[in-house]
């Protein structure tokens, strides 16, 4: 609590610092902006919803299906592969169609892959695991060269170097609460049912087993609501771009 007090503290004494010095290293004053408040918001919230991949499917993957750790890393590269080989194409994609609709089909595409992952049991197939990391890897990297394309939007030329700071501060405050908050719940919830077994020992009995599943699936459900209020986020970003731009909302 110590460590989260300071935090909180010298977070507070960053921005009323940064908000009044002529030049910041963050300048504040463009979260303001509609287009970049909603960008920074769904690349925040997307972060987090979507990190339940990289901390909580561990433990699933490794203590209930019994799966080695170099299967882990297949399924961690097949996330990356498709995060690499789509960012480009919703580069591309943002370029034609407008970079707005490319961001909430691809946080669309991330929501109801995070939604399927409470389908899955404690004798699903490694193949059922593979496939949706593909898809949020696919939805992410169609979401993130279209969000920063949409952030950029509006921005003069001076204020670049800022916008992409603001993309970076959103990916790594979202990872880095997701951790503290799903992986906080997440543990209580298993610990509330199975206080006896310890989590890396969940699959020794079926209670625990059972108990691990409902955390498992309620940790998922909490992402996905976490990517349902990036897309609302994006929306906003979307809107605001427009209403710059004096373009007609549909």
């Amino acid at each position: 609590f110590s460590s989260l007090g300071f935090s909180i503290v010298a977070g507070i004494f960053f921005v009323r610092r940064q908000s009044t010095i002529t030049d910041p290293l963050f300048n504040f004053r463009l979260v303001n902006n509609l287009t970049v408040g909603g960008g920074f918001c769904s690349n925040l919230f997307l972060y987090m919803g979507s990190f339940v991949n990289f901390f909580i499917l561990p433990y699933f993957v490794g203590e209930i299906m019994g799966a080695s750790t170099f299967v882990l890393g297949v399924f961690l590269l097949l996330n990356a592969v498709s995060v690499s080989v789509f960012s480009p194409i919703g580069g591309y994609l943002s370029d034609r169609v407008g970079s707005g609709i490319i961001t909430v089909s691809g946080l669309v595409i991330v929501f109801l892959a995070l939604i399927s992952y409470t389908t899955l049991g404690s004798d699903s197939s490694l193949l059922e695991i593979a496939v949706r990391m593909l898809f949020v890897g696919i939805g992410m990297g169609l979401f993130q060269s279209a969000n920063l394309s949409l952030i950029m939007g509006t921005m003069p030329s001076s204020d670049l170097g800022s916008g992409g700071a603001v993309s970076s501060i959103s990916r790594g405050l979202g990872s880095v609460t997701a951790v503290t908050l799903l992986g906080w719940m997440f543990t209580s919830i298993y610990e509330a049912k199975s206080p006896s077994v310890d989590i890396l020992e969940a699959s020794s009995n079926a209670d625990s087993i059972a108990s691990f599943m409902n955390a498992f699936q309620i940790s998922y459900i909490a992402g996905a609501a976490l990517v349902l209020l990036a897309i609302v986020a994006s929306a906003v970003a979307w809107l605001g771009l427009k209403r710059s731009q004096n373009i007609p909302v549909n």
